[in-house]
């Protein structure tokens, strides 16, 4: 994923991939229903939806294409 990449989470930005990649732990969300998008110009977006379970731990891994 490029550096500057837009980072979304249902819809409030949470950083570019690179201030997130040096992050020491992992994101806090509440349990529940979530949308995750990355943008960035040149790139097609990517969007995952998820579900977060209180005490569990849920990786994802997006990849960006070039348009």
């Amino acid at each position: 994923m490029p550096a500057d990449a837009s980072i979304y989470l249902d819809g409030r930005f949470l950083g570019t991939g690179e201030e997130l990649a040096r992050l020491h732990s992992s994101l806090l969300v509440d349990a529940g229903s979530h949308r995750l998008q990355v943008v960035r110009p040149g790139y097609e977006s990517v969007e995952k939806e998820f579900v977060a379970v209180a005490g569990e731990v849920v990786e994802l891994k997006l990849k960006l294409d070039e348009e």
